[in-house]
């Protein structure tokens, strides 16, 4: 009886330290995975959803920090059209992200750019606008 004992109690001890050592590394892999990457995700996701009003197309989620998606979209008179560049800007702020959120869509409307913004504060936990200009589409205000 006292070899099964210590073996139960063995048993038990490796079970212990397995799911201590598992809850740990578990632990740190996910607070690990916030990146540049998941920050400018979460903010195209909540611009997407909730900053969309006068804008024609969603900011694809193919954007890569850094990077520049290009799209054609009508202007003007039928048959008009222009570039849209999305693009990104994304700085770490303590264990936050700045993201900025850019279009312009290359073209001016007396002296006026037509080039938007949208500036977030973007955690782990919740995004928030810190910045908006919104001077996309001013050439289908113009009549």
């Amino acid at each position: 009886m006292n070899g099964m004992k210590k073996m139960v109690l063995s048993s038990l001890l490796l079970l212990l330290f397995v799911t201590i050592v598992g809850c740990s590394i578990s632990k740190t892999s996910s607070q690990s995975k916030f990146t540049d990457k998941s920050a400018l995700k979460m903010a195209i996701n909540h611009y997407n959803k909730y900053e969309r009003g006068k804008i024609i197309l969603k900011i694809p989620l193919s954007l890569i920090v850094g990077k520049t998606v290009s799209k054609e979209i009508p202007v003007g008179p039928p048959n008009n059209k222009t570039k849209l560049d999305f693009k990104n800007s994304v700085k770490p702020s303590g264990t936050n992200y700045i993201v900025t959120l850019i279009e312009d869509e290359h073209y001016v409307v007396n002296g006026t750019k037509a080039i938007s913004y949208w500036k977030y504060e973007v955690s782990p936990n919740g995004i928030k606008l810190l910045d908006k200009n919104e001077n996309g589409g001013i050439i289908r205000k113009v009549k």
